[in-house]
């Protein structure tokens, strides 16, 4: 038996299959181009992603009775309420399905 025989055995090209060079890549589709977002979306993220813990929270809290926003940002409760719900749609929006 040859002494090479494995090594010609491991190296034999099925049919249908191509052969690329040591450096080539195996893949010759093209992958589509990565979408790369500014930083300050992160930051919008993040924050937005802060207010709808915090919204989960408060509604947990009101459950028992307690009233966070109020006791936390008095007068501007409104204005609260509604940076956490836009902060849930941006939320939303950004998922990938």
């Amino acid at each position: 038996m040859d002494s090479c025989y494995w090594l010609n055995r491991s190296l034999t090209v099925l049919p249908g299959s191509s052969v690329a060079s040591p450096g080539a890549s195996l893949s010759t589709e093209r992958r589509p181009a990565q979408h790369r977002e500014s930083p300050s979306m992160g930051v919008i993220d993040f924050f937005t992603l802060l207010l709808v813990i915090a919204a989960g929270f408060q509604v947990g809290l009101q459950v028992a009775g307690i009233d966070m926003t109020g006791y936390a940002f008095g007068r501007y409760e409104g204005i609260v309420f509604v940076l956490m719900g836009l902060s849930a749609v941006w939320q939303l929006a950004r998922q990938k399905f």
